[in-house]
């Protein structure tokens, strides 16, 4: 207890509350969240000591507020007695305006100083309210000096926000701060995957992983092409194929670049012989006439596919590990900028063809 315990609370505007349906089980953890998830976890498992407080950035619909909301559902479970906040940091903003206005800022400290554990998404958006951000100072302070878990989102890194104080800007840092970035092809299809799973009808791997190289943005993005093409295919009575995909997601008239895309157009380019050429540059052996072809084919599937993965790239070309993909693309990317006559002829005449297939 403490000096706020007894004070009466209005209820909050528009709580985040925790529930299942975000939760660490239906997270789906790669290489652009993975740091962000362990910490997470850990943070449930020791709350308040090493990761306190944890910061969450990057850019919007990558997962945050999904594991921001995962952890207090996870301290709801395992803590029924605890008081858990978790909201965005606009309805903390307009509960400061609301107690400012009726002069009782001792509601406000009552609300947030009781908590068990803290979860505010969009924490930026107090940046520059000088009245709400010296009041939540002191909060923090109350709340971290008693080692009470703080976990907070924003798009941008606590030291980049505009205008925030530089003292909270500080405090924010103190704990972990960790990015989260666009998920690679194979987590998106994963996600598309467990989406199918949860509305009960199959979608197969390699139609996944076709939907996940066309859809290059967020979560979001892959989330409103899954339900397109789920609304299709129940209307339709018809299972989703690369068919449908292509008919219902094909961005500007163009159907997306595949890794079959590449081969094809540097083989037809670079070799006499257009099958021995896909047989060379897919094979394990190291030929000498095939190196020059295949660090080319790699360096375009990492520039024409977003979101593929180096062990994706790796399959294709014989299961070769990311040290040989990245120094492929390296070498080539060099040539490149040094406008290397033969590495830029050959770059233009591939291209040129993936585009016209």
């Amino acid at each position: 207890g403490n000096a706020y315990q007894s004070l009466p609370i209005a209820p909050m505007q528009k709580p985040l509350l925790p529930d299942d349906t975000h939760s660490f089980a239906n997270f789906v953890s790669g290489l652009g969240n993975r740091v962000a998830y362990a910490a997470a976890m850990e943070a449930v498992e020791n709350p308040g000591r090493e990761y306190n407080p944890l910061f969450l950035y990057g850019d919007t619909s990558l997962g945050k507020s999904h594991l921001c909301r995962a952890m207090a559902y996870e301290f709801s479970r395992r803590h029924p007695d605890w008081t858990i906040i978790c909201q965005s940091a606009e309805t903390m903003l307009n509960f400061f305006t609301r107690c400012q206005q009726e002069k009782s800022m001792a509601k406000f400290r009552a609300r947030y100083r009781r908590a068990n554990a803290l979860f505010l998404d969009d924490i930026d958006i107090i940046a520059g309210k000088l009245g709400t951000e010296k009041e939540f100072y002191y909060t923090f302070n109350a709340l971290f000096g008693v080692q009470i878990q703080i976990v907070l989102v924003s798009n941008c890194h606590p030291k980049k926000i505009p205008n925030l104080d530089r003292r909270l800007a500080a405090r924010f840092s103190e704990g972990l701060v960790q990015e989260l970035t666009m998920p690679d092809t194979t987590v998106k299809s994963q996600i598309l995957q467990q989406l199918a799973q949860e509305s009960g009808i199959t979608l197969k791997e390699e139609v996944a992983m076709h939907i996940a190289r066309i859809i290059t943005g967020n979560i979001r993005e892959l989330r409103g092409a899954f339900l397109t093409l789920r609304a299709v295919s129940k209307n339709e009575n018809h299972p989703i194929n690369i068919k449908m995909v292509d008919e219902l997601l094909k961005i500007d008239g163009h159907k997306p670049i595949t890794i079959e895309n590449v081969l094809e157009a540097t083989a037809t380019q670079c070799f006499s012989d257009r099958s021995a050429g896909l047989r060379a540059l897919k094979s394990k052996a190291r030929q000498a006439d095939a190196s020059g072809p295949r660090h080319l084919a790699m360096f375009l599937c990492r520039t024409l596919i977003p979101g593929l993965s180096l062990d994706e790239i790796g399959a294709a070309f014989g299961g070769r590990d990311h040290t040989t993909i990245t120094y492929a693309c390296t070498k080539v990317d060099r040539n490149r900028k040094r406008n290397h006559p033969p590495t830029i002829r050959l770059l233009e005449s591939i291209t040129t063809r993936i585009n016209a297939s």
